[in-house]
């Protein structure tokens, strides 16, 4: 009799073990477990849900044509002053009326020619400028130009202090003035000049032909092969 009831004391006694291990001390029973859920393929959709709740899905597959997607060409333009802060004295009517020296990073490589422009902004808001990318919406003939330089060699660098880079030439400002106009507010006022470094992907053109087809002529030519700008900005207090 012994040894027959053995084996059914043995299974009893692992029926006890196994539904112990399952029991939680409150009265309930835990779920046998089970195994992880297997990763979605690497090509499986993302669920629109997790988009529109503001969730940032993970591990997703990246796409091999970023990679070839060109980042944007940003010139960096520099003046002697802080950025839209305060132009010196020297640069106005009130000092040596002279043209500021003005440095710049390397153009894009399709760049055929640089123009440099210093526009009066005074009565803007600020809204056409860039102002993270500091890049410049199209120039606006209804800004008094006090100053441009066409023709500016690719390779150039920066522009002298009252100076002009070699092989390039001046344009008639609105003032009907080659060259620099320094910024000359009323006593008590103070200008807003915006320097703006244009890379063109075609030449303009002779300085005597754009002088015959005008400010806005020219300022045409420039929107239709821009490639790129920058700018820097600055106040003349009076």
């Amino acid at each position: 009799m012994t040894s027959r009831r053995r084996p059914l004391a043995i299974w009893a006694a692992a029926i006890a073990v196994s539904l112990s291990a399952c029991a939680t001390g409150d009265g309930r029973t835990l779920r046998p477990p089970t195994e992880p859920a297997p990763p979605p393929p690497a090509d499986a959709p993302v669920e629109l849900d997790l988009v529109e709740n503001g969730e940032i899905p993970v591990d997703l597959p990246v796409d091999a044509d970023l990679d070839t997607i060109p980042t944007a060409d940003i010139i960096e333009l520099y003046a002697p002053w802080i950025e839209a802060g305060t132009i010196d004295t020297r640069y106005g009517c009130d000092g040596s009326a002279v043209s500021p020296l003005l440095t710049w990073s390397s153009p894009p490589p399709a760049t055929a020619e640089l123009v440099m422009v210093a526009s009066d902004v005074t009565d803007r808001d600020g809204t056409d400028v860039d102002i993270a990318m500091r890049v410049m919406a199209p120039l606006d003939p209804d800004d008094p130009i006090h100053w441009m330089i066409v023709g500016i060699d690719p390779a150039t660098r920066t522009i002298s202090e009252g100076g002009i880079p070699e092989g390039a030439g001046f344009m008639m400002n609105a003032f009907g003035e080659p060259g620099w106009t320094p910024p000359c507010p009323p006593e008590g006022d103070a200008m807003d000049l915006r320097f703006s470094l244009v890379a063109l992907s075609e030449p303009l053109g002779d300085p005597a032909e754009l002088d015959a087809i005008g400010l806005a002529g020219t300022l045409d030519r420039i929107a239709a092969t821009t490639i790129t700008s920058a700018i820097s900005l600055g106040t003349y207090q009076r």
